[in-house]
């Protein structure tokens, strides 16, 4: 649960103003301007978004950067999500489930109610998950944050810290930004092969034998075909 605090909780009711179906993702841009912090010190978004779940998740960053309130937006977007997902069915506006939910977590009101009711007003409470996501990616790239996996034919004891640790060095340095810091989580695929594979994002390092294995499998079909014709 998130924890309040007097000096975090504020009213964002200059933030807020009526809005059209039609409208775009502005729900706060009528408090930027060229002489806010996020214009002085970035002046740009630390990665690309898409879609409209972007353009919300780009709102509130620069209005998260702007009150330093980044991490508690994006522990209430987490939050809320996961409250989401527990219920299992479609939330309406006026739930009373979700109405309690909102108060006792302590969600930001910047998420609690300019967020979810600007989406619901647009029909678009279906995109909250994306939102979510492309607030995460905009946090993780400002904060130089990526995930990992490193996958492995079996668990490796202590004595094999340095080595697993090498392994690690090698993906960041191969697939993360300079300065990046990875958070890795281990998963175990069994293999006589051995052999490891490393996931950062979108990128990998695969070091498998039984990939290995596959690709001599399938180069020596290929070349039968060939021989044959």
């Amino acid at each position: 649960m998130l924890r309040l605090s007097k000096n975090i909780i504020r009213s964002s009711k200059n933030t807020r103003f009526a809005l059209l179906s039609t409208q775009r993702a502005t729900y706060f841009t009528d408090a930027f301007s060229e002489s806010d912090k996020f214009a002085k010190e970035l002046n740009k978004y630390p990665v690309i978004t898409e879609g409209f779940g972007g353009e919300y998740a780009q709102q509130l960053f620069r209005h998260g950067y702007n009150t330093s309130q980044l991490g508690y937006i994006k522990l209430s977007l987490e939050e809320t999500l996961s409250f989401f997902k527990k219920e299992g069915t479609p939330i309406t506006q006026n739930n009373a489930a979700l109405t309690k939910f909102l108060k006792d977590a302590g969600v930001a009101p910047e998420v609690a109610t300019d967020l979810l009711t600007t989406v619901y007003q647009r029909g678009q409470e279906g995109i909250f998950d994306t939102i979510v996501a492309q607030f995460n990616k905009l946090y993780n790239a400002h904060f130089q944050i990526a995930y990992g996996k490193l996958t492995l034919p079996q668990p490796l004891s202590t004595k094999y810290t340095t080595f697993l640790h090498l392994m690690k060095m090698a993906a960041v340095g191969t697939l993360a930004p300079v300065k990046t810091k990875v958070n890795f989580t281990s998963d175990i695929l069994p293999s006589d092969l051995g052999g490891w594979r490393a996931d950062v994002g979108e990128d990998s390092i695969d070091k498998s034998f039984v990939t290995e294995l596959g690709k001599i499998i399938s180069d020596e079909k290929q070349n039968s075909v060939l021989r044959s014709l």
